[in-house]
């Protein structure tokens, strides 16, 4: 019997409110950026540790706990995981604004990261359900487009609260820090989240869609998701290690604020999510849903972002943002086509588990990239952000592009056997 997809109407509220659900996790997550140089002054932290805060305490335990949490995801009811998932990362939240050292911070870090870890493999397996084949594409597209331009701004909001606390005087009970009040103030709509979380239905699990026959992925498959993977990864950590460091540079090396910083490279971001976001959701119309095309326009784009870099050294902030957010833009182009070109090559089956696998080496590669310009930066002294953050993003880059080009390469051997 053919797979009964839920009506248009509840299928975009369940987008809705799973956007929502990201969005803010997507907050908790960034905030941590716009108040380094607090926290590093509060706690006594260099550049390393910052870094290791950004990087490994996030990144490494999201990556490991997304694959037995892909797996539940395969197997247990995705809804009431991902109210669990909610819950977790908002008490994290708020127990970030509680740390009295590096290692309470870093405890902390790891319970939104542990909380966060089911979001993304929980989110794409459910709206593949309520999307029909022939609208997932587009859904998919409407759906990075709203994360992508939503966390943009998000990070323009994150920055006027910050102003709004510094220059306010708001506290929370006895606690009267600035960055400790944002992080409890972000913590808060987690509880509302949840709630909304919970009056979604799950849906029923369609069948197979992708190249992979049966239940299984076949060989063919394996072979394209070992280059689509890392090339996807690769493209993500261009576009993380941009919002992680970026707002940093701004603020060291031009004297702004931490909310000037975020207004800054929030509305830039949030203006090229909208004009790739829209790219992304024409794209596999245009292309006819064909994976080869898809992939040579990735892999070219990120190769045309990499020189883009240079123009963002000893310029105005303004043309610095710029610079970055244009070398950035094709990386968020291969970032949000990679729900579309994953669940074109796994089974429905395996969606939760290689959007798992997908996170943990995306998360790795973050967690060490992070790591390492923290520790360029401390070797370099004044202005060796900026450098070696310049060197890391190319590389991710050029990187990307390769083995976005390789699949296509896979994908041509796959078609040429198969006719």
């Amino acid at each position: 019997m053919s797979h009964v997809y839920p009506s248009s109407v509840r299928a975009w509220v369940t987008l809705a409110v799973l956007v929502v659900g990201v969005l803010l996790a997507y907050v908790d997550r960034q905030i941590l950026s716009l108040l380094v140089d607090p926290i590093r002054a509060d706690l006594g932290l260099d550049d390393t540790r910052i870094g290791i805060l950004q990087g490994p305490a996030f990144a490494l335990f999201y990556a490991f706990a997304a694959l037995p949490l892909g797996l539940m995801i395969d197997r247990y009811n995705r809804r009431n995981i991902l109210i669990v998932g909610v819950l977790v990362w908002s008490v994290a939240t708020a127990a970030c604004g509680l740390a009295v050292d590096f290692w309470s911070l870093f405890a902390a870090r790891v319970g939104v990261a542990v909380g966060e870890a089911c979001l993304i493999p929980g989110v794409l397996s459910l709206l593949g359900d309520v999307f029909s084949p022939r609208r997932k594409p587009t859904a998919f597209a409407v759906y990075m487009v709203l994360v992508l331009v939503g966390s943009s701004l998000a990070i323009v909001a994150s920055g006027a609260v910050i102003d709004a606390i510094a220059t306010g005087g708001h506290h929370v009970g006895a606690i009267t820090t600035p960055w400790r009040v944002a992080f409890l103030w972000v913590a808060l709509p987690g509880p509302l989240v949840a709630l909304s979380f919970a009056a979604l239905r799950e849906p029923a699990r369609s069948g197979v869609t992708g190249p992979a026959s049966g239940e299984t992925l076949n060989r063919d498959s394996l072979r394209i998701l070992l280059w689509l993977v890392p090339g996807l990864a690769c493209a993500s950590v261009a576009f993380q290690l941009t919002l992680i460091w970026f707002p940093t540079i701004l603020v060291r090396d031009y004297g702004l604020s931490g909310g000037q910083a975020g207004r800054l490279l929030g509305l830039s971001v949030a203006l090229a999510s909208l004009g790739v976001g829209l790219a992304a959701a024409f794209a596999p119309r245009l292309l006819k849903n064909r994976l080869r095309p898809m992939l040579l326009w990735a892999g070219a784009g990120l190769l045309i972002g990499a020189p883009l870099l240079l123009l963002a050294r000893n310029v105005s902030p303004d043309t610095a943002v710029l610079s970055a957010t244009l070398a950035a833009a094709p990386a968020l182009l291969a970032y949000c086509l990679a729900p579309t070109l994953i669940q074109a090559v796994a089974p429905n089956r395996y969606w939760g588990r290689t959007t798992a696998v997908f996170k943990l080496i995306e998360s790795i590669m973050i967690a060490g990239a992070a790591v390492v310009v923290g520790v360029g930066s401390d070797h370099l002294g004044q202005g060796g952000l900026a450098t070696v953050l310049i060197l890391t993003l190319g590389l991710s880059l050029i990187l990307g592009a390769a083995a976005l080009l390789r699949a296509r390469g896979k994908v041509a051997s796959m078609q040429e056997a198969a006719a």
